[in-house]
């Protein structure tokens, strides 16, 4: 995950203009850090049968 999110990262600023860049984008750059910490979303969700739907 970490190449995928790192890649959109360096390609960001040149999809989108400056005001874009908040938040969101530098809560990405952290995201595969705190999955390797906490495990998948889809463990950690109140809704964890939706997250399994696809299974079904």
């Amino acid at each position: 995950m970490r190449p995928f999110i790192e890649f959109y990262l360096e390609q960001f600023p040149l999809i989108y203009d400056e005001c874009n860049e908040l938040l969101s984008a530098h809560v990405l750059f952290h995201l595969w850090q705190q999955c390797l910490e906490h495990g998948a979303l889809a463990f950690h969700s109140m809704f964890t049968i939706e997250s399994s739907l696809n299974h079904v």
